[in-house]
């Protein structure tokens, strides 16, 4: 009796290795030829054949059945997106003038001298004999620093632009950020230069749409903040806010990385953590006072439900970038388990959200902003809470506790946020940007707080007055660009403090190190000793 209850007994968290097998398939993807209608076709099988031998198989032989399904849909996923080939209209190989039409992908993304742009190539050639475009996928650059003339741009607008036709390049340092491979795994096929926004002809507006109306109120905050905050200040509330990170100066931007903060300028699990958990209180708050709603369903319920379409929007308003689309979807899924009245399990959650991305962007797993991401929140998930028990602040409810006692314990879990956060982040950092501060921790103890109690909201209460009230959006705009600028000052303290510059790691130093760390979090003397020896391995292929 017992072994047939272990037979049946469900897998904890099945999400999670699906969750790998789909990413492992769409780095396969990459490597492995075949049609991609045969990835979908070889998922189908599998998922049929585990579903009928339901009653003829054990539980874990039909899970891997699964996991082989879902393997095949990230191979089948990363196929359609895989690197420009001649099969996608092939790459810009020569320099060439003209005048290009094209349909928006997105909208601007704001620069310091001007904006850049994805768009779908509809046709090239000399003025008056355009002729079906080569390249399918064009990223747009706009030199135009001040931006008087230059059109807001919404995703499906036909555009005709007058500038140069040029093939990708890519940055010559070497074992740094390969640029052109990058822009390839985009499916990016060339860049088209524009010499002014002079140039740039809006010939069909776009039909009215969720993603035109979020990217069009995008483009107004963007503007309000750089009106009541200056270039600088402004700019950094705009990429805190918004996601428009082109806004910050290079400068800026090396300052920020430099310092440990570079995580600041993505919208992440912060501002859709803000968004959903403050719209969830003030939400419940309000329906409790609808009394004959209250005593018939559990309000709490109903505004979970309500904040799931506003996590969705916010992503989009902030770009629908990798970190904003991850956090939207665990906050959704959270929100979804708490209306239903289902418990939740974090690395579910996760891996649900790695799930989501990949299927919609196979390619970003090679993007540091993916990486970088999800590691982030799996240090955070697997790690925080040992360290938090271990300084004797464990997570957990503290309403019964004394005021001190309660302030003791969320600083101590701030700290350990900070640490782990930074401490696991830095191989990846190290590997893809040659940089590791010391002083990140530290930093970040005070920019952290200072960017989630004060930048961050007061950002967000601007944009949501700007519809509604633009004299009061324009107010509390003017007030978070100067925490913006205090956000800036600590930024500029940190100078002083030391960071490494070190060659970048080999892949498999990175993954060794990763691999440690998992194993050291098992039980066992033996598995330790094991996570030691591969730990001391992969730092010996490092020539530092």
């Amino acid at each position: 009796m017992e072994a047939g209850t272990n037979r049946h007994q469900p897998m904890r968290r099945p999400l999670v290795a699906l969750a790998a097998a789909m990413v492992a398939g769409a780095w396969a993807a990459g490597r492995i030829s075949a049609p991609a209608w045969t990835g979908l076709l070889a998922a189908f099988v599998l998922a049929a054949a585990a579903v009928a031998a339901r009653h003829l198989v054990e539980g874990q032989i039909r899970f891997l059945f699964y996991m082989l399904a879902f393997l095949a849909l990230g191979w089948s996923a990363g196929r359609n997106a895989a690197p420009v080939k001649k099969r996608t209209g092939g790459l810009v190989e020569k320099p060439q003038a003209g005048v290009l039409e094209a349909r928006a992908l997105g909208g601007n993304d704001w620069l310091q001298d001007g904006f850049r742009l994805e768009v779908e190539a509809l046709a090239f050639g000399p003025p008056g004999r355009l002729g079906p475009a080569r390249a399918r996928r064009l990223l747009v650059r706009v030199f135009d620093g001040d931006r008087k003339h230059c059109p807001v741009v919404l995703p499906g607008d036909v555009l005709l632009l007058d500038g140069r036709l040029s093939p990708l390049r890519g940055y010559r340092n070497p074992g740094g950020f390969d640029r052109r491979a990058f822009l390839l795994h985009r499916g990016i096929s060339g860049e088209f230069r524009v010499r002014d926004c002079q140039r740039i002809l809006i010939r069909r507006p776009a039909p009215l749409s969720v993603k035109s109306v979020t990217e069009s109120l995008r483009q107004d905050a963007a503007r309000m903040f750089l009106s009541s905050g200056g270039k600088r200040a402004g700019g950094l509330v705009a990429a805190m806010t918004l996601g428009l990170r082109g806004l910050v100066s290079p400068e800026d931007s090396r300052l920020f990385s430099s310092a440990g903060m570079a995580h600041l300028l993505a919208v992440s699990g912060l501002h859709v953590g803000m968004i959903a958990l403050g719209g969830f209180l003030a939400l419940s708050w309000l329906l409790l006072r609808f009394t004959p709603l209250a005593r018939r369903h559990r309000t709490s319920r109903i505004a979970a439900a309500i904040m799931i379409p506003a996590c969705i929007f916010y992503a989009l308003l902030a770009g629908a970038g990798y970190p904003a689309v991850r956090a939207a979807t665990v906050a959704s899924a959270f929100l979804l388990a708490h209306a239903l009245g289902r418990r939740t399990d974090a690395l579910n959650l996760l891996a649900l959200a790695a799930m989501v991305v990949v299927a919609i962007w196979p390619n970003s797993i090679y993007s540091p902003s993916f990486q970088l991401s999800f590691t982030a929140a799996l240090g955070l998930v697997l790690l925080v809470p040992g360290a938090s028990r271990l300084l004797r602040a464990p997570v957990g409810a503290t309403g019964e506790l004394p005021l001190r006692s309660r302030l003791h314990r969320r600083l101590v879990q701030a700290a350990c946020v900070t640490v782990v956060a930074w401490a696991v982040t830095a191989p990846l950092g190290l590997y893809h940007f040659n940089q590791l501060s010391l002083a990140g921790p530290l930093v970040n103890l005070v920019a952290v707080p200072l960017a989630a109690w004060l930048v961050v909201p007061l950002g967000l209460a601007a944009v949501v007055l700007l519809a509604a009230w633009p004299a009061a959006a324009a107010a509390v705009a003017s007030a978070a660009s100067g925490t913006a600028g205090w956000l800036l000052g600590v930024a500029e303290i940190s100078k002083a403090l030391p960071a490494l510059w070190l060659p970048s790691p080999p892949a498999i130093t990175v993954a060794g190190i990763y691999l440690a760390v998992l194993l050291a979090l098992g039980p066992g003397r033996r598995r330790r000793l094991v996570a030691a020896a591969i730990a001391v391995c992969a730092m010996a292929a490092w020539p530092v």
